[in-house]
């Protein structure tokens, strides 16, 4: 089971959406196992949706019970919650704040490990410990940027938060970090005029296609802007579509399918 956290530490980049459309892409095209943890306080994901639980990601801090809830075959979730703050979950007066989620995880693990092949976790657009907790229990961080001089901002906050609390996480005997998160980036939002790129996101790609860690953008597209909305990803759109839509839409799924498999590749380890 390998264990994805999507953050940026700025909003607008299109990281809610980023993670509906991934985890429906290595469900219903990969056949993987799929489980979507939201953990953004909003519960954005888990409204898109649509369900209820008893238990929730709150509970998998507090107790370390959690409910599972079924959307459709490789695909689940375990709910949103909106009292998962920092201040909700106390996290600042415990010890082994960034291990919290840490502790729990280690007694379920296999137990996770037996039902699901990914799990992909959405976060709130902080660096609060709650975001930090997700971060120490990942393979690795995905940020969603636009192409935006405050999204490569956040970006490079966020790869030198990555490296905090893989300095805050130390095993006091081995003086080696419980954490190795590796934090990767895509772009999204790509905006293009005709067949060219808008030179805001040229400037932008120019910039990040030097960084061993950028996997590849993702073109500004209706279809993905809805897919939150109407509760379909891009994907379970296509299936829908007639051969000449299909046909119009080509660039965009060979793209799109592209920057998946190479976010796939780092995430399993290739």
């Amino acid at each position: 089971m390998k264990i994805q956290t999507t953050n940026l530490g700025k909003g607008g980049g299109g990281k809610t959406t980023d993670t509906f459309n991934e985890g429906d892409w290595l469900a219903r095209l990969k056949g993987k196992r799929t489980l979507l943890i939201d953990g953004a306080w909003e519960c954005n994901l888990t409204r898109t949706f649509d369900v209820k639980s008893e238990k929730t990601v709150y509970d998998l801090f507090t107790t370390g019970e959690y409910e599972i809830v079924p959307i459709s075959e490789n695909l689940s979730i375990i709910c949103g919650d909106e009292r998962l703050t920092d201040e909700h979950l106390d996290l600042a007066s415990r010890n082994n704040k960034y291990l919290q989620l840490f502790m729990r995880f280690s007694d379920l693990y296999d137990e996770l490990d037996s039902q699901f092949d990914n799990i992909l976790i959405d976060t709130h657009n902080d660096e609060s410990l709650v975001t930090a907790n997700f971060i120490a229990v990942s393979d690795i961080v995905l940020a969603v940027s636009d192409a935006s001089l405050n999204g490569f901002r956040a970006w490079l906050s966020l790869k030198k938060f990555v490296d905090y609390i893989k300095s805050e996480a130390i095993d006091i005997i081995t003086k080696k970090s419980y954490v190795t998160a590796d934090p990767y980036l895509i772009g999204n939002k790509i905006k293009f005029v005709g067949q060219n790129v808008t030179e805001t996101c040229k400037q932008f790609l120019d910039v990040v296609q030097e960084d061993p860690a950028y996997l590849g953008s993702i073109q500004d597209k209706e279809l993905m802007a809805k897919s939150l909305v109407i509760g379909q990803s891009v994907f379970e759109q296509y299936e829908n579509m007639t051969d000449s839509q299909k046909e119009s839409h080509q660039k965009f799924y060979d793209n799109i399918n592209y920057v998946y498999e190479n976010i796939l590749a780092v995430l399993e380890g290739e």
